[in-house]
């Protein structure tokens, strides 16, 4: 009896089914925008990935700035009484440079769970 059975599941599951052409074109629709919407969130899933990867990395940054002061104040004296003191003295042209050096040092986990969790999604077709 269970051989009967199981040979009567196999015959309905080999059943060659037509379609009209109209439901063919639906389904093809259907399965044409799932492959497209899963092609844009594994896209999505890769971009982030790499994202987080290049902020593993440290970052780099150089500065220039220049700046010509106008001439048309004045500098003063104030007196004190260990001598005088000169503010605001004529500095026409200055010139500031700087290099920064930033690296994350710890972040609790955040971008290596981050990274292992998206790339299982993109393995496991989970989006």
């Amino acid at each position: 009896m269970v051989l009967f059975c199981i040979c009567a599941v196999q015959l309905k599951a080999q059943e060659v089914r037509l379609l009209p052409l109209e439901e063919a074109v639906q389904l093809a629709k259907i399965h044409n925008l799932q492959l497209k919407s899963d092609s844009v969130q594994i896209n999505i899933l890769n971009a982030r990935v790499s994202h987080v990867k290049k902020s593993l990395l440290p970052d780099i940054g150089l500065d220039g700035n220049y700046t010509r002061i106008s001439d048309n104040i004045t500098p003063f004296t104030v007196s004190f009484p260990t001598g005088e003191v000169t503010l605001n003295p004529q500095i026409l042209n200055q010139s500031f440079n700087s290099v920064q050096l930033k690296q994350l040092i710890w972040t609790g986990g955040k971008l290596k769970y981050g990274i292992e969790i998206s790339e299982k999604r993109i393995a496991g077709g989970k989006f």
